[in-house]
């Protein structure tokens, strides 16, 4: 971190694109918290926030309740800007993190992302 700090910014770009295309050319075995973060480092927002969003699921599947709030929080713009087909697609992973909220006490945005994920399925018919 202490050498990357010190790079000239466009390099340091390029060395999280480098590595975010490396981690996904291993396919499912690559970590999408990891992938993200570089691909979040290259300049690349849009591709790194749907990974958060599995990351932030995955977390909550495995019970690791404030990891997967910290990733949810560098999601929520991306599932801001899914449409209706999105959020239905993105359902299991949008109701692990909503089980997620609820258990940290985060009941409003818990309650919030479940009440989206219901009209965006009613919009979606």
């Amino acid at each position: 971190d202490a050498v990357c700090e010190r790079l000239a910014p466009e390099l340091r770009r390029e060395i999280h694109r480098a590595l975010a295309e490396h981690l996904q050319g291993r396919g499912a075995e690559a970590d999408p918290a990891r992938l993200a973060v570089h691909w979040e480092g290259a300049g690349l927002p849009d591709r790194a926030a749907p990974l958060f969003l599995e990351a932030a699921a995955a977390a909550a599947r495995r019970q690791e309740l404030r990891r997967a709030t910290e990733r949810w929080a560098r999601a929520r713009e991306f599932v801001d800007r899914l449409s209706p087909r999105g959020w239905v697609e993105s359902s299991r992973s949008l109701l692990a993190v909503a089980t997620c909220l609820n258990a940290q006490g985060e009941v409003a945005e818990a309650e919030g992302l479940l009440g989206r994920l219901v009209d965006a399925a009613q919009r979606r018919r």
